[in-house]
C-alpha cells in the first residue's frame, strides 16, 4: 500500500495552463476517482503520478518519498491506459509478462536463442510463467492465454491490460478510463470487477474517468476537478447530498439538480428553507422579498419534488414542456416563469399517466432538501458568511 501525496501541482502546454496549483493527499489502500469534464486536467494529473509528464511547479510524493525525477519505473505504479495498449503480435501470456520480462532478465537473456542458454534464465521465466497463470486465474482469463488481442472481445481486452498491470504487485493502480470503449452493459460488469479487485489487494487506486456512475460506484472517495482546480473532495454521497458548490451540485445526478432564482420560490417555501439555517420570527420577512434573496440560488434534486395536491400555497406553478418514461420513474420537464431551463421533477409513472404536454403543474418542494448557494454558487450553510451577512443588511435585521 502507498500514500500519494500531491502539493501545489502546476502545468501548462504551451501558454494554455492546464493544472493550476493541485494539492490532494490520497490514503494508503484508498480508491480514489479524479472525474470532471473533458480539458479539466485529470489524466495530466495522473500522468504527472505516474512520471509519464513533468510538472511545472510542485511536489508529487510517494509513501512519503518524494519521486520528482525519477522515471516511472522507479515509483513503483502500474498503469492501465485507456486503450490497453496491448502488443498485438503477442499473445495474451506474453502480454501479461512483459512487466516481469523487462525487469527480471537482462538484454542478453531476452534474446531469443542465445539469451535461454544463459544460466538463470530457464528458472526465472519458468517463475515469470507461473506468476502469469496465477494472475490470469485472478482475472479469470486463464483460457485466454494462448490467444492474441485481435482474438478477444473489448471485456476480455481490458482484463489482460489489468493483469499486467497486477502481475507487477505495485503499490499503486493507476487507472485512466479503462472502461470508455466498452458498451454500457459490460461497463457495469467490468465496475464491479475493478471494484472486487480493489477489495482483494487492498492496495491504492487513483482512477480517472468522466463518467459520475463510476465514479460513485467505484470510490471511497471522489475528487471532483473542473478547470485544472479541484472544487471537492468527498466520498461520493457527500458530493451528492451535502456540496459545497453548486457545480458539485450539477455534476452529481442524474438527471442534474434544478437551479433556480431563490425570488421564485413561493415565500412560505423560502422562508422553510432559511429557517433552516437558522433565521426565524420577524427577520425572515425580509428574506421573503426579491431584492433581500437576489443572486441567491437554491438546488432542487428532481426527487424532492413532487405534484402538489389541490389547494397549497407554497407550490410551483408551471407548464409541462414533456414527459420522460424510463422504466420505474417518470421525469417531468415543466416550464417555469423567470427560469430559463425547465425543471425536472421525478415521479412515480402511476401519477403522472393523465399529464399531457402543454399541461398546467403544480409542483410541491421538500423544504427539507433544498440547497442554498450564493451569487457566487458557493454553498449557503448557515448564518457565518459574507451571504448572510448581505442578506441581514439588504432585509434590516
Amino acid at each position: 500500500m502507498a500514500a500519494i501525496a500531491l502539493e501545489s501541482i502546476a502545468k501548462s502546454f504551451g501558454h494554455a495552463p492546464v493544472l493550476k496549483g493541485v494539492s490532494l493527499a490520497i490514503r494508503d489502500g484508498e480508491f480514489l476517482s479524479l472525474v470532471g469534464p473533458s480539458g479539466c486536467g485529470k489524466t495530466t494529473l495522473l500522468r504527472i503520478i505516474a512520471g509519464l509528464e513533468l510538472q511545472d511547479a510542485g511536489r508529487v510524493a510517494i509513501d512519503a518519498r518524494n519521486v520528482d525525477g525519477l522515471a516511472p519505473k522507479a515509483r513503483d505504479v502500474a498503469m492501465v491506459f485507456q486503450t490497453y495498449a496491448l502488443y498485438p503480435h503477442m499473445t495474451v501470456a506474453q502480454n501479461l509478462a512483459v512487466p516481469l520480462v523487462m525487469r527480471r532478465l537482462s538484454s542478453l537473456q531476452r534474446l531469443p536463442i542465445l539469451g535461454r542458454l544463459l544460466p538463470g534464465t530457464a528458472s526465472t521465466r519458468a517463475a515469470i510463467a507461473r506468476e502469469v497463470r496465477e494472475v490470469a486465474a485472478t482475472l479469470g482469463i486463464g483460457e485466454l492465454l494462448g490467444r492474441r488481442p485481435g482474438q478477444l472481445s473489448g471485456g476480455q481486452r481490458q482484463r489482460v491490460a489489468v493483469g499486467r498491470a497486477l502481475v507487477r504487485r505495485p503499490s499503486v493502480f493507476l487507472m485512466d478510463e479503462p472502461l470508455s470503449n466498452l458498451d454500457a452493459k459490460l461497463r457495469v460488469a467490468m465496475r464491479a470487477e475493478i471494484k472486487e479487485l480493489h477489495a482483494r489487494l487492498g492496495v491504492t487506486f487513483v482512477y480517472v474517468t468522466h463518467d459520475q456512475a463510476e465514479a460513485m460506484t467505484l470510490s471511497d472517495r471522489v475528487a471532483l476537478m473542473m478547470d485544472g482546480a479541484l472544487i471537492q473532495i468527498a466520498p461520493p454521497h457527500i458530493l451528492h447530498d451535502d456540496p459545497d458548490d453548486a457545480r458539485v451540485a450539477e455534476f452529481f445526478g442524474s438527471p442534474p439538480i434544478n437551479l433556480v432564482p431563490a425570488a421564485t420560490l413561493p415565500p412560505r417555501l423560502l422562508a422553510a428553507t432559511l429557517g433552516r439555517l437558522g433565521f426565524a420570527g420577524s427577520g425572515l420577512a425580509g428574506f421573503g422579498s426579491a431584492d433581500a434573496t437576489a443572486g441567491l440560488i437554491v438546488g432542487i434534486r428532481p426527487q424532492a419534488l413532487m405534484l402538489a395536491p389541490a389547494g397549497r400555497e407554497d407550490v410551483l406553478h408551471g407548464r409541462l414542456r414533456f414527459v420522460e418514461h424510463l422504466g420505474a420513474d417518470l421525469y417531468l420537464h415543466v416550464d417555469l416563469a423567470g427560469v430559463a431551463r425547465p425543471l425536472v421533477a421525478r415521479i412515480a409513472p402511476a401519477e403522472g399517466q393523465s399529464l399531457r404536454p402543454g399541461a398546467a403543474v403544480s409542483l410541491l418542494a421538500d423544504a427539507a432538501a433544498l440547497l442554498l448557494f450564493d451569487a457566487a454558487g458557493r454553498r449557503v450553510r448557515g448564518q457565518t458568511g459574507d451571504v448572510i451577512i448581505q442578506l441581514r443588511e439588504r432585509s434590516g435585521t
